[in-house]
């Protein structure tokens, strides 16, 4: 066989540089007798030639007829981005909804049938494809040309796109980069494979990368469907048929058998893109060669390993990209998926799922190339082999085998759902990252019922914060004449409580309306009501724009709906929106262009009507006047009247919003500095700020007075900014300011709704010149993110009662949302250097935690707030801290060599146990006391010191006193921790984490009753934290060892199984990239935590010690963790970076939404306060100026939070200091009367008369 085919391939070659009558006569020779072969070589050469394109350009076809400033439907084109064979791709402008698209039109000449339904699929396919990764489609159709009718369609345009080997190469990313660039692009592949689109063309030049460094996939032409439902690919192909690009071709793509395609040959090309990522170098050089020498090639030889192209590529990215490239599907990664989560495994620095060639394999492919050489050995394998098979058929009897198969099978079914698990949690968290909440919750299902944890929940809860889903699949937002995604008209409030949304119709002047009825602080549905604005009988509208306003003298509707003819009609609606009266007028100006969109005023008097040159009509209903708003020079995308109804305010595509006088039509001021094209721009409610988004990703804050005065100076001035926002990862969509102004909701095509505090009271100085304003440094911040959406977000409203945020998106989803954001993780504020120690109470919602600034906080973790603090004297770092098991009993242990004893009955006002001289008790000169624990009963104390020892301590009367000392390591104990009532492990760590320790012994248990060491474990690594679990009989170990660098660590868990008197470990937790300083663990959820110097806390499985989910909030490593009360929600405290977190943080598996809201305003409510106070504390102001300003930007519901801060951060004392001062200020009543009940609460918090009643009264008379 391997003769005939070296026979056919030298045929062929030969064959293949002769031509005409030689070639003929050559085969007529050389196939003599053989019709076959002869046969089979012509089909060789045919199929060369016509993939002789692949490399070149044809350059016979006649040149394409430009469609450059045509309109093609509602699409007009602005330029060619570029050409394929297929057809021609058009930068366009979209009419409504107004955006810029990528416009794909048939070439012409071409349309063929078998062209056409590539074409034609190639759109469906994209039309059931929603992934940030993919190119997305916007609509298709067909547009006549010359008599021919030529299919487009539009699809999401990547402005300032590279291809993946250009932004890599032009970015100069490293590995690392590179990898996580590459699994976003794994993960946009499996979003297809799982709606059974296989690719067929993945390549370099089909990832484009945007600005932001996120890929989008593109060029579907030749994808496969394998939906049931749909029989005819976008490209139907034959046997024999080559379909693709031949470098990135899998094997199997090879043998052009359509019918042998599935996605693992996508996963191939995938890997022959990431070689060439990581090489800059293909695995196959196949150019020059002949079609039938390239395609065996690539079946049958092996590519260059990468460790040989570049040594940093060995290991486990080798191993990576090998088992991409396997010859046999079924040895590579089954899924797009697979290999996401691989190299997901690679960048946390766990291990991955891929492994080496075995010798088995090594010796079937030796085999498979040559077999001849090789028979004589296969002979003796099989030989051994049969032996050994026999041997071992001999030595078991029928039933131990039965029982040996059964219990492997059963382990191979754990093993597998193991790996899914795995791998869906993986998945997961990486598309919520990515905000792709679709592909993260279809990874979640796949998880089990009996498998679903603690990071299940986790990932789960967030995956969706909503309160309320409107879809079409609910027949809510489609009307009967749509042809696409709805279109929400506008938010309203209306009498009874109720909140009206208005739905417009794609195509024709019609409205749904749909009544939600507010119901304490949920929305909930009412009536649905259909109204036909337009004149009975008349269809011929096409609409291009829609508007709604509230009738202020009754409660009534008007509408404004403009047709592309240039027609527009004002239609008034009655309170059962049934229609009154309608006017139908058109637009005749001259010198503009075709009109889109409308918009009205907050009466209905005005109607705002924009055209394509930028230009915008004003009609006037009053006096049916129409004038014309000349400034911009490209198209508007949105306008809005203020409340008075006196100015506008528009925004452009040229990078401009302008702000326009109503009664003379002048330009009061412009607003430059975004560098895309904006999309809303927005009045503030009552206040002087203006709003603007923009497709940059950005919102910009502009102070309008103060920009006004610039442009009556100067007609060039670009506008006061005041703050840009930048947190969004895609083009804004939309903006809306809550109707206090103090509160602005944004939607974005990252698919994300984010809240953020606009504190408009803030200004604290003005000089004279509104110019010159100083405002309160960090009053606008992120208020959280609303995650839910799976459509590129469309536009955003607040409900007008402020209780609700109302969103929608391009799939015509609407969701309804809270308007407090509830965050994945909840950040608690206090500390102003590291956080170093946590203890949970055993039996209340109570944290407390230690700093290294001496001080020590207590926490109520149901509102988020600190209760007080205790401040250490002398000043040393804590070390650790923890609550006695039955008993409301706070330990301290310190640098300092003390233990500090607290009652806290009452959280606010903890109380020192003992005498101040006897409080702080131990022994100084044994060194710091670096870790604590109390035995389950309370009735023993340990404490591990840094001279090596431990002690115990026991309760003498009322005193706690040291009973025992046992001198164990040469070097600090490093954690300690009670095994039972009579036995304790210790773990020595290094007098310095960044050396290596001395001793061989790294953990020793003591039997407290014998006083003998019982356990001795060795171990290359400090321990510096210890988690006994004894429903697990589980003893497990933070540990760390220097790393590479000065500054470096790495580390792991270690767990060992504890019985009897005996330690054996059972694994290792291995998979944070710096050392692991804590660990605990939830028993109820059989899951372990450890935190790390890497920032991240990592979620375990305590059967199989795998990694399940890694959470990486903090900033700064993480020193120790505590879980609460509950039994379900994981505290984290981490170290300062520049300055930067300090913070504890609680991470909860499915409370009440409720709950995580109240405990996120709380905590916001806290930070906001704190600013204003720390900012004018710092200010030279007099302390009664101070008091006053305080009050004046503090909401009276806020005091409380104000005097919790002042007491907080500069004790009781402070506060009576304060009120004295303002007995003799010169306050407003209202002003002298809150701070008298600044009084009261003192006094009520401090349990004291902190204050005295005749200053509280005195206030009170002001």
């Amino acid at each position: 066989m391997i003769q005939d085919l070296n026979r056919v391939e030298r045929l062929f070659n030969e064959a293949l540089v002769r031509t005409g009558g030689d070639r003929s006569r050559f085969l007529e020779e050389s196939c003599e007798g053989d019709p076959v072969l002869r046969r089979r070589i012509e089909r060789m050469i045919e199929a060369d030639e016509r993939c002789s394109a692949l490399d070149g350009d044809s350059g016979s076809e006649p040149a394409e007829p430009s469609l450059v400033g045509q309109t093609v439907a509602d699409f007009r084109i602005d330029s060619v981005i570029g050409s394929g064979g297929m057809g021609t791709v058009y930068e366009a402008e979209q009419e409504y909804p107004r955006r810029h698209v990528a416009l794909k039109v048939l070439r012409h000449g071409i349309a063929s049938r078998t062209a056409l339904r590539r074409f034609r699929y190639e759109a469906q396919i994209l039309a059931g494809l929603r992934h940030p990764g993919i190119a997305q489609i916007y609509a298709a159709g067909v547009h006549g040309l010359d008599g021919m009718e030529l299919p487009y369609f539009a699809m999401e345009l990547v402005p300032g796109s590279r291809t993946l080997l250009e932004y890599a190469n032009e970015h100069d990313l490293p590995v690392q980069e590179r990898l996580t660039l590459f699994q976003q692009v794994c993960l946009a592949v499996q979003h297809g494979h799982q709606r059974g689109v296989i690719h067929r063309d993945l390549k370099p030049a089909n990832v484009l990368v945007d600005a932001q460094g996120r890929p989008k996939i593109i060029d579907f032409g030749v994808a496969r469907s394998t939906d049931s439902d749909l029989t005819v690919t976008t490209l139907q192909t034959q046997v024999g048929q080559l379909i693709g690009t031949l470098q990135y071709m899998s094997p199997e793509q090879c043998d052009a058998d359509p019918n042998e395609l599935d996605i693992r040959s996508d996963v191939y090309s995938l890997g022959v893109v990431l070689y060439e990522l990581l090489t800059d170098e293909l695995p196959y050089d196949a150019s020059g060669m002949s079609l039938y020498r390239a395609t065996r090639i690539i079946r049958e030889s092996e590519p260059q390993r990468l460790s040989a192209i570049d040594r940093r590529l060995g290991g486990d990215i080798e191993t990576i990209v090998r088992k991409a490239l396997e010859k046999g599907r079924d040895r590579r990664y089954q899924s797009a998926g697979e290999l996401a989560d691989d190299i997901g495994r690679y960048l946390q620095g766990a291990p991955i799922q891929a492994r080496p060639p075995t010798f088995g394999y090594y010796a079937a492919h030796l085999l498979r190339r040559h077999r001849a050489e090789t028979m004589s050995i296969a002979a003796t394998l099989v030989l051994l082999i049969g032996v050994s098979v026999g041997v071992g058929v001999w030595s078991f009897g029928k039933g131990r085998r039965s029982q040996r198969l059964e219990s492997e099978a059963t382990a191979r079914e754990f093993e597998a759902t193991r790996k899914v698990r795995e791998a869906a949690l993986a998945t997961a968290q990486a598309a919520l990252s990515l905000n792709d909440v679709g592909t993260a919750r279809a990874f979640l299902d796949r998880v089990g019922v009996e498998d679903r944890g603690w990071e299940w929940d986790y990932l789960f809860d967030r995956s969706d914060v909503s309160d309320r889903t409107l879809a079409d699949r609910d027949d809510l937002l489609v009307l009967p004449d749509d042809l696409g995604p709805p279109f929400v008209a506008t938010v309203f409030p209306m009498a009874e409580d109720r909140i009206l949304i208005g739905v417009k119709s794609r195509l024709r002047g019609r409205l749904r309306i749909l009544e939600q009825r507010g119901v304490g602080e949920e929305l909930l549905p009412g009536r649905v009501v259909d109204v036909d604005l337009l004149p009975p009988g008349d269809s011929s509208w096409a609409t291009t724009g829609f508007d709604l306003a509230l009738l202020p003298d009754r409660a009534g509707l008007r509408a404004l709906v403009v047709g592309v003819d240039s027609r527009f009609g004002v239609i008034d609606l009655d309170s059962e929106y049934r229609v009154e009266s309608r006017e139908i007028s058109t637009l005749s100006l001259p010198d503009t262009d075709a009109y889109g969109g409308g918009y009205l005023s907050p009466t209905g008097r005005y109607a705002a009507i924009p055209a394509k040159d930028g230009t915008i009509a004003l009609f006037d209903r009053e006096s049916s006047s129409i004038d014309v708003l000349r400034g911009h020079t490209l198209a508007v995308e949105s306008i809005e009247f203020d409340e008075t109804e006196t100015m506008l305010l528009s925004a452009s595509t040229d990078l401009s919003a302008r702000l326009w006088d109503v009664a003379t039509h002048r330009t009061r001021a412009v607003f430059r500095g975004h560098t895309y094209y904006l999309s809303s721009a927005r009045f503030q409610p009552g206040g002087d700020l203006i709003a603007t988004s923009s497709v940059d990703g950005t919102i910009r804050l502009w102070d309008r007075i103060a920009s006004e005065e610039g442009y009556r100076r100067d007609g060039s001035h670009p506008g006061v900014l005041i703050h840009t926002f930048a947190e969004h990862d895609d083009g804004v969509a939309d903006v809306s300011f809550r109707a206090d102004g103090r509160r602005l909701a944004s939607v974005s095509a990252d698919r994300n709704v984010r809240l953020w505090e606009i504190e408009t009271d803030a200004e604290i100085f003005q000089f004279g010149d509104p110019r010159l304003r100083t405002w309160v440094v960090g009053r606008y911040r992120s208020a959280g993110k609303l995650r839910g959406h799976q459509g590129k977000g469309n536009e955003v409203w607040f409900d007008p009662r402020d209780r609700f945020v109302i969103s929608y998106d391009l799939d015509g989803v609407m969701k309804i949302w809270a308007s407090t954001s509830i965050p994945d993780v909840i950040s608690m504020e206090g500390h102003t250097s590291s956080v170093t120690a946590l203890a949970a109470d055993p039996s209340r919602p109570l944290l407390v935690s230690g700093g290294g600034n001496s001080n020590v906080i207590l926490w109520d973790t149901e509102r988020g707030i600190p209760t007080t603090r205790i401040r250490w004297v002398p000043e040393s770092p804590i070390e650790a801290l923890a609550f006695h098991p039955t008993r409301p009993i706070l330990v301290v242990a310190s640098a300092s060599g003390r233990l500090g004893f607290y009652g806290v009955d009452d959280p606010e006002r903890p109380a020192p146990l003992f005498a101040e001289s006897d409080r702080l008790i131990g022994a100084p000169e044994a060194g710091a006391i670096r870790s604590i624990d109390f035995s389950s009963d309370g009735s023993r104390l340990v404490t591990g010191r840094d001279d090596g020892s431990i002690e115990i301590w026991a309760q003498e009367g009322e005193r706690w006193t040291p009973v025992d000392r046992f001198p164990l390591f040469e070097e600090p104990v490093g954690a300690v921790a009670f095994l039972d009532r009579d036995r304790v492990a210790a773990g020595r760590r290094a007098a310095e984490l960044r050396q290596e320790p001395r001793g061989r012994v790294a953990l020793a248990v003591v039997d407290l009753n014998s006083r003998r060491t019982t356990s001795e474990i060795v171990l290359g690594q400090s321990i510096v934290d210890l988690s006994y679990t004894i429903e697990w009989g589980r003893l497990i170990a933070a540990t760390v060892s220097p790393g590479p660098g000065e500054s470096q660590s790495i580390g792991e868990g270690v767990v060992w199984s504890v019985q009897g008197p005996a330690l054996r470990e059972v694994g290792r937790l291995v998979g944070h990239s710096a050392g692991v300083l804590s660990v605990t663990t939830m028993p109820g959820q059989r899951r372990v935590f450890t935190g790390s110097a890497d920032r991240t806390v990592q979620v375990w499985d305590s059967e199989t010690l795998q990694p399940l989910l890694t959470l990486r909030e903090h900033s700064g490593g993480i020193n120790d963790l505590a879980v609460l009360a509950d039994g379900r929600t994981l505290a984290s405290a981490s170290a300062g970076s520049d300055g930067t977190d300090n913070t504890v943080k609680l991470w909860h598996r499915t409370r009440s939404r409720e709950t995580r809201r109240r405990l996120a305003t709380a905590t916001a409510e806290w930070i906001r306060v704190r600013t204003v106070v720390f900012q004018l504390r710092q200010s030279e102001l007099p302390d009664s100026a101070i008091i006053q300003r305080v009050v004046q930007h503090l909401e009276p519901r806020q005091d409380e939070i104000a005097v919790r801060v002042i007491r907080f951060y500069q004790g009781d004392g402070r506060i009576r200091e304060i009120l004295e001062i303002a007995t003799s200020g010169r306050f407003d009543s209202s002003s002298a009367r809150r701070l008298a009940e600044w009084g009261r609460t003192i006094n009520r918090l401090s349990g004291s008369e902190v204050v005295r009643l005749e200053t509280i009264q005195a206030l009170e008379r002001q």
